[in-house]
Order: structure tokens, then C-alpha cells, then sequence
């Protein structure tokens, strides 16, 4: 072999070594990557055909002959298991045996598997080796649902060699996160990425038209479009990716109450909202509105006489804790610990083990004179710690500690009519109130469980929060009790039975060196 022929191998194969760590170090392709190959390949090439003479030589020895035929036969082999593999990944079977079936999807996620007309893709955006075991269960889930639909397309993208189109779709602060597409809608899936949110995912993709969420605005609202801490672009991004539209509403201006509207949230006002306003909103709420309202205590926005007629008291005071404090803020920064363990917005929290975050927070609570047939409920309250006070300039803490909700729900049916013969509403409203529109801000609305809380509050008013519910799958667990007689068996058996192998062993060792 000549000395140039060394050297194109050596490069060749240092080359295409390269590639293949560069690309398991990525988890992906980049299209850098085809220079050394291309060096590789030209290598190869060159190598054989310095030493063109010596191969034609060497393929014509006996021994080489009689080598190639054994060769062909392995060749072949091989060519037959590839074959079979093959067609069993293009017609993969399964039959789940387990008790529980916990490898097969539940009968609502079959039909909406089955009810698919237009191909789905889900995509999913990884960080390289960083998330390897994250992408490997989502893969295999996600197996169960392209075997049951030739319609799930699966894409996997990896964030940091693909950032261009990364940036498309993720935001600060994203991780691992997954898609669903069709038709240029998109749904983001919720964690934990099990059954339950992939085919929610589904169907809320599959929708023909996406819900809309109005934003009361005129009078000092937090803006949709800001970037800024106190803007709530996030949050408006995040019922983007959740499948909702989002508009905005001028009722100071005349504009009519839309007809379209799944709910109205009204966030962080400072300014006066007016009569007409209130009654307008009244009128929406008592022919079955849903409403949304996260205000500041200290500011103008004249909430009060909204929220007194369905029955809540905005106290308009500022909720305080010296106590249990978060590194770098104030008293006025509270803890929300206590959560309704019933209501569809509250119920996934763990009390006592997870947080949301609010400040300058006042204290909201069910009227004196609040109807008896009214549904009233305390999403969040504080830890007992926790006091109240007309001002942040509070010198010296006299008040009563206890818990105080920050957030609540409050839902029946308004009176309509004249003062002499009021009847209820048949339309059910409902609201939810937060005393504080903090949480919603782009600076808090990814601390502790604010995201949650927000989401979940939207998909409980438009109605989308028992859009699909999947007991999750346990494997079940085969109980064997033991007796002390069987026990002392088990040791003993253990004992004896190999030391009776190692004895015949030796035996049959001893013979067969003496025969």
C-alpha cells in the first residue's frame, strides 16, 4: 500500500469519525457537517484508486476467492434480518397483555384518533442531550398514538441547532416543550406530557374555530403587546397557544357587547370605569357572561359596584405578611399556599407545597348581602400569618393574623326586572376575581403556579376545563404473603440447592479428570 493511500485513508477515516460525534453530541444534523463527510468520501475514493493494482490483485488470490463465498453467504444472512426488521417496523403489532392496559390509549382518545380527517403534526422541541429522557417518554407515548392514526406526524427539533425555527414558536424560558399543528393552528401541550394533555391538545387543534377572550380596555388596562414587566404579553401568548383568539373591547367608546365573546377579563385598571360600563357588564353577566376581573387595591378603577352585584366585596386594603417573605421583597409580596381542593381551577394544586405569587394584594370576599343561592368559593387564600392594612406604611402591627382569600368564584343567576317583580336569570353567570394583577404581569406570570392559575381560570370560564379527563394508568402491584414456614423453605432452599450443584459439579469434575 503506498504512502498516499495511507495518508487518504487516515483522513478519511479521522473525517467521517468527526461527523458521526459531532452529529451524537448535537442529537442532529447540521449542514456543516457535510464538508467532512464530503472530505471523507473523496478520500475513500482517492485511496482505492492509488492503489487500484494492489485490490485487483488481491480479489484474485484463491484465498480471497474462497473467503468471498463464505462472505456472500454472511451478506445475504444479514440482508434477510435487515428484510425482516424492515417490515416490522412498517407493520409494527402489539398486543397489550397488562391488567391495567397500560400500554394502550383510553377509549376518548381512540375516537378522537379516529375522528381525524387532516394530518396533525407534533412537534418537539428539545435541548440536545439535556432533555434525552424527557424525549424518550414523550416518544413512547406518542408511538401509541401513530399506531392508531396514520395522521399523527411526529417531528423532533432540536432547539439549539435548529434556534431559527425554535424562536418561532418557544419563548424565554422554554424548555422542553411540545406542539400540535394543523392547518395553521397551533396548541401548546401542557406538562406533565401524558395522555390526558396530548388529546386534549387534540381536540382543541381539531376545533374549527378557536374561542375568544376580550380585554376590557380605556382605562389604564395592562397592555397585550408590552414586553415590559408589567405588560401581560405572556400571558396573551400563552391563550395563543392554548387555541384562543384574543381581542380587545372599548366599551368607554360605544362599542357593542360582542355576541362572540366566551368571556371578559378586565386586568389591572387605574382609572375610573364607567356607569355605563358597569351596566353594560351587568347586562352581559346576567344573560350568562364570563367574567375575569384581576385588580390593584389604592387605584381609581371603581370595581366595587360591578363586583357588589354578584355579590363580592373588593376590600380595597393591602395584604401583608413580615413573616414568611420572598428573598429580595417586601411584606407587600404574598404568598398564595391555601387552595380549594374541589374546584376545577384550584384542585391540582397541593396546599402547603406550592405557590402563587401576587403583590401589593388586597383581600376579596363574599358580600353581606351576597344572595343565598349564589355559589361562592375561595380559590386562593394566604398562609395564617398574614394581616391587613388601609396602608404599605404600616409602623407598628396591631391587626388580627389570619388567612385572607386573594382569589375567588362566585357564580348563579342575576335578578332581571323592574324593583316590584325581579326574577332570576335563567343564564348562569359566572366570574372569577383576583385581588391583584400582579401575577398576570410578564414579571410574575412564570413564578411558582402563577401560569397555572391564570390558564386554568380561562379554561374554566370558556368552559374548556373538563375538555378531557384520563384516569391515569397505575400498574397494580401482585401481593404475596408469606407464611414463617414458607419463609424458613425459601432460606433454606436457598442454601441447600446450590451447595447440592456444587457438590455434583465437583463430582462429575472428579470423574471426568480420572476416566
Amino acid at each position: 500500500m503506498s504512502r498516499w493511500a495511507k495518508i487518504c485513508w487516515l483522513v478519511a477515516g479521522l473525517s467521517f469519525a468527526g461527523v458521526l460525534v459531532t452529529r451524537f453530541i448535537l442529537s442532529g444534523w447540521i449542514d456543516v457537517l457535510w464538508v467532512p463527510l464530503g472530505v471523507s468520501v473523496v478520500c475513500f475514493i482517492a485511496a482505492i484508486l492509488l492503489d487500484a493494482r494492489f485490490y485487483l490483485e488481491f480479489l484474485t488470490l484463491k484465498t480471497t476467492k474462497n473467503g468471498m463465498n463464505m462472505g456472500v453467504l454472511i451478506l445475504l444472512v444479514l440482508a434477510l434480518l435487515v428484510a425482516v426488521n424492515f417490515l416490522s417496523v412498517q407493520h409494527d403489532k402489539s398486543w397489550d397483555v397488562t391488567e391495567e392496559k397500560l400500554n394502550s390509549l383510553a377509549d376518548q382518545s381512540l375516537s378522537v384518533l379516529k375522528n381525524l380527517k387532516d394530518d396533525v403534526n407534533v412537534l418537539i422541541f428539545y435541548r440536545g442531550e439535556k432533555d434525552r429522557n424527557e424525549k424518550e417518554k414523550v416518544r413512547m407515548l406518542l408511538s401509541l398514538y401513530k399506531d392508531q392514526s396514520p395522521h399523527i406526524k411526529v417531528r423532533y427539533i432540536n432547539a439549539y441547532v435548529r434556534a431559527s425555527e425554535a424562536a418561532k414558536y418557544l419563548t424565554r424560558g422554554d424548555g422542553f416543550t411540545v406542539f400540535v399543528e394543523q392547518k395553521g393552528r397551533k396548541v401548546k401541550v401542557e406538562s406533565p406530557y401524558q395522555e390526558e394533555q396530548f388529546t386534549t391538545a387534540l381536540i382543541k387543534v381539531a376545533r374549527e374555530k378557536s374561542k375568544i377572550v376580550y380585554f376590557l380596555k380605556g382605562h389604564g388596562e395592562r397592555s397585550l403587546e408590552s414586553a415590559d414587566p408589567e405588560g401581560i404579553k405572556d400571558f396573551k401568548q400563552a391563550l395563543l397557544d392554548s387555541s384562543f383568539q384574543v381581542k380587545e373591547l372599548s366599551l368607554i367608546t360605544g362599542e357593542a357587547l360582542p355576541k362572540d365573546a366566551a368571556m371578559i377579563a378586565i386586568v389591572g385598571p387605574f382609572n375610573q370605569i364607567m356607569d355605563a360600563e358597569v351596566k353594560e357588564l351587568e347586562k352581559y353577566l346576567r344573560n350568562g357572561g364570563r367574567l375575569m376581573v384581576a385588580v390593584d387595591p389604592g387605584q381609581r378603577h371603581h370595581i366595587s359596584p360591578l363586583l357588589k352585584k354578584v355579590g363580592l366585596d373588593f376590600k380595597n386594603n393591602f395584604i401583608l405578611n413580615d413573616q414568611i417573605r420572598i428573598m429580595g421583597q417586601g411584606m407587600a409580596t404574598i404568598l398564595g399556599m391555601v387552595y380549594d381542593a374541589t374546584h376545577p381551577i384550584t384542585k391540582k394544586f397541593e396546599t402547603g407545597r406550592s405557590f402563587t405569587l401576587f403583590r401589593l394584594a388586597s383581600e376579596i370576599a363574599k358580600a353581606s348581602d351576597a344572595p343565598s343561592d349564589f355559589q361562592y368559593v375561595e380559590l386562593v387564600r394566604t398562609p395564617p400569618s398574614s394581616f391587613a392594612a388601609k396602608s404599605l406604611n404600616v409602623k407598628r402591627i396591631e391587626a388580627k393574623r389570619r388567612m385572607f382569600s386573594l382569589a375567588v368564584s362566585m357564580k348563579g343567576h342575576l335578578k332581571t326586572g323592574d324593583q316590584k317583580d325581579k326574577k332570576a336569570s335563567d343564564k348562569e353567570f359566572s366570574v372569577v376575581a383576583f385581588g391583584d394583577s400582579d401575577f398576570l404581569s410578564n414579571e410574575y406570570f412564570l413564578q411558582g403556579l402563577n401560569r397555572d392559575l391564570a390558564l386554568n381560570t380561562v379554561a374554566y370560564l370558556t368552559e374548556e376545563s373538563d375538555l378531557i379527563s384520563i384516569r391515569p394508568k397505575q400498574p397494580k402491584g401482585t401481593k404475596m404473603t408469606l407464611t414463617p414456614v414458607k419463609q424458613n423453605t425459601l432460606v433454606v432452599a436457598g442454601v441447600v440447592i446450590p451447595f447440592i450443584f456444587m457438590i455434583l459439579s465437583g463430582l462429575f469434575w472428579y470423574r471426568r479428570r480420572n476416566a
